[in-house]
């Protein structure tokens, strides 16, 4: 058996040597993962991911799920002229966003070395804004993976498959096993 951890870091941060937190926003968790060299070293979970967002969206503006979560994926933390949307978006991602500084915290203190960059993956990496967001709170640069990149495909699909991209990472990493 593979961790995911190795699985990801295969598919998004490939022979890429620098120090990488990989973040991925699943439906009900969030999974934070440091790589360094290629290897994971650290590895957290919490219980928060897009689900969380949704209902908290629902609960604050009173709406029902499918609304939540189309506020979730067309206005983000961008917001879109709907001021409450990206308020409530950052007190849902605040559990998130406190396990990736103590992530860095815990790295820091027993490393004794920096993080060089954020790759998100997961359903939620797509939250529009949420890059930018990270990127100016954490003042670091913050990318939304891609396990495609070292994939050979038809460019035709290239629009299919950055769409999907985020919630594949892991099997695409698992497949990448023996290549």
């Amino acid at each position: 058996m593979e961790t995911e951890a190795f699985a990801l870091s295969r598919s998004l941060i490939g022979n890429d040597n620098s120090t990488v937190m990989i973040v991925d926003i699943g439906a009900t968790t969030a999974d934070i993962c440091i790589i360094e060299q290629g290897v994971p070293i650290l590895n957290r979970g919490i219980d928060s991911g897009g689900e969380f967002i949704t209902k908290t969206i629902m609960n604050s503006l009173n709406v029902n799920s499918e609304r939540a979560e189309q506020f979730k994926r067309d206005f983000g933390l961008a917001g879109g002229g709907f001021k409450n949307v990206p308020d409530v978006i950052q007190k849902s991602l605040n559990s998130i966003i406190n396990e990736i500084k103590y992530v860095f915290e815990i790295y820091q203190r027993q490393r004794n070395s920096h993080i060089e960059k954020i790759v998100l993956t997961g359903g939620s990496a797509f939250l529009p804004s949420l890059p930018q967001y990270l990127s100016e709170l954490l003042n670091m640069e913050v990318i939304i993976g891609d396990p495609w990149d070292r994939i050979i495909y038809p460019l035709d699909l290239k629009p299919i498959l950055q769409e999907i991209g985020p919630r594949m990472a892991t099997s695409v990493g698992l497949a990448m096993r023996d290549i």
